[in-house]
């Protein structure tokens, strides 16, 4: 599917919180809260990031009120769903190909309904604030496969 993905993962804990409760009560996937640099990544690219992590200390703004998104990625046969805000990544060189996003649930071949997207925006907005940022996201490594495997990301130890 995805194969391995280099992540920006994200520890702060509102933000965990909110995404944790929508992830388990509309995901088929269970993952921790993330923004993906690139998918399909090799040692090499990785091996790149861990020096551009090194001079660089990402901030990730999360506006909560912005718009939702709901798409699909065809895989084979497999209809992947998800649900996700865009992000802001400051002080950090993602590529320019990336599109930054927090995703808040994911679903196989199983798209998400109205009244579920309403629910995520509800979620979303009773919320005390709608802006947060995380000052000190994790570089992370996952193999992002359909499993019953949580996606967690591994991550990355910087020296």
């Amino acid at each position: 599917m995805f194969d391995k993905c280099l992540w920006l993962k994200i520890k702060n804990k509102s933000i965990i919180d909110i995404h944790n409760y929508i992830c388990s009560k509309y995901s088929h996937i269970s993952f921790e809260p993330h923004v993906t640099i690139n998918t399909k990544v090799n040692t090499s690219y990785i091996n790149s990031y861990i020096d551009k992590f090194k001079s660089h200390k990402p901030k990730i703004i999360i506006d909560l009120s912005k718009p939702i998104i709901s798409d699909c990625d065809l895989f084979d046969d497999v209809e992947f769903y998800s649900i996700y805000i865009n992000v802001k990544v400051i002080d950090f060189p993602m590529p320019k190909e990336c599109n930054p996003h927090i995703s808040f649930a994911y679903r196989i071949n199983n798209d998400f309904s109205k009244k579920n997207i309403d629910d995520i925006v509800k979620i979303l907005s009773m919320s005390d604030d709608t802006v947060y940022i995380d000052y000190e996201p994790v570089l992370s490594v996952e193999k992002c496969e359909l499993s019953n495997k949580v996606w967690s990301g591994n991550e990355i130890m910087i020296r």
